[in-house]
């Protein structure tokens, strides 16, 4: 074999969108949200051609991600603004891995 050359496929999908919305809620008040989601699939690697995976099979990550903001303008030099993030990911082998701040 070691005259041997192979060039395998590798590759995969990946997935992605982000929402988000801002509304005005009267003359001092903002209001923001945004959602995004990231899916990847990593597809095995197979240079014998042999069908079996070498060093790992398909792999699937997500990673969600949601912010909720609100801005409130009392005086032009005082201002209250309040924000809420959640993310979550998971990766082979883990589940959803979760953070607030």
């Amino acid at each position: 074999m070691n005259n041997y050359s192979s060039a395998a496929a590798s590759g995969g999908n990946t997935n992605e969108f982000v929402v988000r919305g801002d509304q005005n809620i009267g003359n001092n008040t903002r209001l923001f949200g945004r959602f995004a989601y990231f899916g990847l699939t990593d597809l095995p690697s197979n240079p014998l051609g042999t069908g079996l995976c070498q060093d790992r099979c398909a792999e699937l990550y997500h990673s969600k991600l949601l912010v909720v903001d609100v801005n409130h303008t009392f005086t032009p030099t005082t201002i209250l603004d309040v924000s809420l993030a959640e993310a979550a990911s998971s990766t082979p082998g883990r589940h959803f891995l979760r953070a607030m701040i």
